[in-house]
């Protein structure tokens, strides 16, 4: 499994240094990746921007690849240079805190039970929040494709092409009778998606081991009582305004 993650944002600049329960973001998307034992490797950038980011990673236990700042595509091959290529590669960004081990396990299970070259977990946009996903593909299609495809998107975004051509559905989550999420997000981009995860872990005993659904569950609790709110503030019996006269009752 290969983590994507690197210091610079535009948005949210060292967003992967902040804390979510009291461990670095970038940290708990590893962590959390790996919970069930997978193997887990890092990549990030050379620069020097971002040795502190694989000091941090180190400092856990996690092993860490460092490649070109524009090819994300190379540093995945480079995290992955020592694997056959019949190896199963999942790409994860550590943007996403939420998917763990038993998410990662159902996507590459079904993979392999597929036969194909990619999936994503791209089941329902009804149902997966953004920031609840991953993708696995077949590590020698990624390399067939880094020879022949040259293109800055496919190098700064890894698998459009590889989705293009090997795509066959996505994981199929809908068994779960899982909350519809799709209007949601638990991803880390603005420091509002931040304030989000610090809320959905408040109060969690452990958030490596923490199952993803029951995260996904406490997600939708949040966004309903954020809408019932913001519906509150909007009702005008309740604001103490005159709905008449658009002035204070």
């Amino acid at each position: 499994m290969v983590v994507q993650a690197r210091t610079d944002s535009s948005r949210f600049f060292a967003k992967a240094f902040v804390p979510v329960s009291r461990v670095p973001s970038a940290v708990l998307a590893a962590l959390r990746a790996g919970n069930r034992g997978a193997d887990v490797v890092v990549a990030t950038t050379d620069r020097d921007t971002d040795d502190a980011l694989a000091r941090t990673f180190e400092a856990y236990d996690i092993d860490v690849a460092r490649g070109p700042t524009d090819d994300v595509r190379q540093r995945y091959l480079l995290a992955s240079e020592d694997l056959d290529d019949e190896a199963t590669i999942v790409r994860v960004t550590a943007d996403n805190v939420v998917p763990d081990g038993d998410f990662i396990a159902a996507l590459v299970a079904e993979f392999r039970r597929c036969g194909g070259a990619y999936l994503g977990s791209t089941s329902s946009a009804r149902l997966l929040p953004l920031g609840l996903g991953a993708e696995a593909f077949r590590l020698g299609t990624l390399r067939a494709l880094s020879s022949e495809v040259d293109d800055p998107y496919d190098r700064e975004h890894v698998t459009p092409t590889l989705r293009a051509r090997h795509a066959s559905g996505g994981l199929d989550l809908t068994l779960g009778r899982l909350p519809a999420a799709g209007h949601l997000r638990c991803t880390l981009d603005t420091l509002e998606d931040y304030e989000r995860l610090v809320q959905l872990f408040d109060g969690v005993e452990d958030p490596v081991t923490v199952g993803w659904r029951a995260l996904l569950e406490r997600l939708v609790a949040l966004g309903a009582a954020k809408a019932a709110a913001a519906a509150g503030l909007a009702d005008p019996r309740r604001s103490g305004r005159d709905p008449g006269s658009g002035s204070p009752a």
